[in-house]
């Protein structure tokens, strides 16, 4: 169980790391800093007129007149999709064009972050002069009118005008949520018929306060206001009886925009090329592996085998607990005595001649005499001593290559499939180098694209794995169709139906060690005691002076594995850049975004 066990933790690991790359954008939004930042210009008078038609498209005019510093190209207009009330919407402008002192100048688009789309105005290669300047800004917003209970239940500092049900609403911040500071600000927005009541706030969170210059006259609102700090917005809600234009319903979130894209087929087509690298890849592994073996329940081992052997042909690995199925197995066949000494600490001696050696399979006789085990008399201390896991380790390490020479050797596997794996490894690579750079915050792609290629990479793990080229003969598929049934027998209950204990507890000891090699001894022993009624009994060739069954088998695995681990090869040879200046993303001025959570029209801006 403990080799599935770690496959699982690997496995789901692997898909954490993969759910967290695709996903970073969506677990780190909100996390910015979202205090007022101060920006050198100030804008001495804001003028912004809104006209929206019976279609819902809205036409804006902003008029700003700052007083600019030196060194200073223009001004940066931050939009924010972000709507705490309208979550499935996104509306960005179009048509922005700008004019500086009445003269058109260069409109810049770029995104600030997954929410926040900026519109940098001013010429690039000419600075302004110090001093007024009226920076012109239009642009147009399709679908602004939301159903009429959008925002019902915000309380507004000021209201006007009798509240009623309307058809549909305009909930938007007229005056975003600037980096600078605004001395004067009007406001008119006009819409196709009258206004049925309105609301609004200056500021958000615990800096609102009520509108002072706010009425409403027919179809158009208006709003003046003084004296506003960096990053006060000013949020309208005006109900009017016309019908909500058709808007595109996106199932997301902006928090996932970055994911998903704004758009369904950002969340369809790299599932859809997700599922089909899977199969891809997949069908590509069939060429390195072999086809269908019917495993019917074996009641013994295949003949000749030890349980290293018979686990190689079963999985064509050669699992951790190889060694000490081994040493079991050895000790099963009256060549070598097991005793514990106490929980790390075991014993083990030979105590058979070459004749009975010889009767045992290659692979086991090999462990043994490269453990010294091979005469009478000779002994091996499991004591957790760098001396030991020097000799166990050796041991351990050249088991993995005499199992395959073994296999290859009696012609039931071929190396054969090398430029396939080969093909299937180049391929995982360059598919999770291709995931790294599309979920990197510098690709500027939604992060969901880079899922087809971590699913490419996980597919191919198969191909990674030891021995992956190898592939059975026909006598090798004959030999695992025994080896799969005779596991079956030790991992399910079939064995209960199958298999009388009744008299023949020697079997189940002999059958230790290959439950021990795949990983299922607490199952085997569990299904003894199931069946007979009886805890597990005690191997008869070993001496447990702490627990019998499996309890002693895991005290031996321990010893060894604390042996081998007190051994290393590396022990034993010891002891003998620069800032920005305050552009789209932040620099001295924080960046530009802000005031995006309440209502549409959210954003800000600042100067460049």
């Amino acid at each position: 169980m403990r080799v599935n066990v770690r496959r699982i933790i690997a496995w789901a690991a692997a898909i954490a790391v993969v759910a967290v790359g695709v996903l970073w954008p969506a677990i780190v939004f909100g996390l910015g800093d979202d205090s007022a930042v101060g920006d050198p210009v100030r804008f001495t008078d804001y003028r912004a007129d809104f006209t929206v038609d019976a279609d819902g498209r809205m036409s804006a005019v902003e008029t700003i007149t700052g007083l600019f510093p030196a060194a200073k190209h223009g001004l940066v207009r931050a939009f924010s999709d972000a709507n705490a009330y309208a979550p499935h919407t996104r509306r960005l402008p179009t048509d922005v064009t700008a004019e500086i002192d009445g003269r058109p100048t260069d409109v810049a688009t770029s995104w600030q972050d997954p929410t926040t789309y900026l519109a940098r105005i001013g010429d690039p290669h000419r600075v302004l002069q110090e001093g007024s300047h009226v920076v012109t800004i239009s642009y147009r917003v399709d679908a602004v009118l939301d159903p009429g209970s959008t925002g019902a239940d915000v309380d507004f500092a000021s209201t006007t005008g009798e509240p009623r049900d309307t058809a549909s609403v305009l909930l938007w911040q007229v005056v975003p949520a600037w980096n600078n500071r605004i001395d004067h600000a009007t406001v008119s927005v006009t819409l196709p018929e009258p206004v049925a009541g309105g609301g609004c706030t200056v500021g958000i969170g615990d800096r609102e306060r009520p509108c002072v210059g706010f009425d409403v006259e027919g179809d158009t609102v208006r709003i003046r206001a003084n004296d506003l700090a960096s990053r006060t917005p000013i949020t309208v809600r005006a109900g009017t009886d016309v019908a909500t234009p058709d808007q595109t319903f996106i199932p997301w979130s902006p928090r996932f925009d970055a994911v998903f894209d704004r758009h369904l087929g950002g969340l369809v087509w790299p599932t859809v090329l997700a599922v089909v690298a899977a199969i891809g890849v997949r069908l590509w592994l069939r060429s390195i592996r072999d086809g269908f073996t019917a495993a019917p329940v074996q009641n013994a081992p295949p003949d000749g085998l030890g349980p290293a052997q018979w686990d190689f042909v079963r999985t064509l690995t050669v699992s951790p607990d190889a060694l000490t199925a081994t040493l079991l197995h050895l000790a099963d066949e009256k060549l070598i005595t097991l005793t514990e000494v106490n929980e790390t600490r075991w014993t083990v001696e030979g105590i058979a001649d070459q004749d009975a050696w010889d009767r045992v399979d290659s692979v086991s006789r090999r462990t043994g005499a490269l453990l010294g085990l091979a005469r009478a008399g000779e002994v091996l201390n499991a004591n957790g001593t760098a001396t030991a896991g020097r000799q166990l380790a050796r041991a351990r390490d050249d088991l993995d290559g005499a199992v395959r020479k073994w296999a290859e050797r009696e012609r039931l596997v071929v190396a054969g499939r090398r430029l396939d794996v080969i093909g299937l490894r180049s391929a995982g690579v360059v598919a999770a180098l291709v995931a790294v750079a599309l979920v990197s915050p510098w690709s500027g792609i939604p992060t969901l694209w880079g899922l087809p290629f971590a699913v490419a990479l996980l597919a191919s793990v198969p191909a990674w794995r030891v021995n992956a080229d190898l592939r059975r003969t026909e006598a090798g598929l004959h030999l695992t169709s025994k080896a799969r049934g005779f596991h079956r027998l030790l991992a399910t209950g079939s064995s209960e139906a199958r298999f009388d204990f009744s008299g023949r507890s020697g079997i189940y000891t002999s059958y230790v060690p290959y439950a021990v090699v795949a990983g299922i001894a607490a199952r085997w022993a569990a299904t003894f005691e199931k069946v007979t009624g009886t805890p597990a009994p005690e191997p008869p060739w070993s001496r447990l002076d702490s627990a019998g069954g499996a309890a002693g088998v895991t005290g031996l695995q321990y010893a060894v594995a604390a042996s081998i681990g007190s051994y290393s090869p590396v022990a034993s040879i010891e002891s003998g850049g620069g800032g920005g200046d305050g552009g789209s993303y932040g620099g001295s001025g924080g960046g530009f975004g802000g005031g995006g959570g309440d209502g549409g029209g959210g954003g800000g801006g600042g100067s460049w």
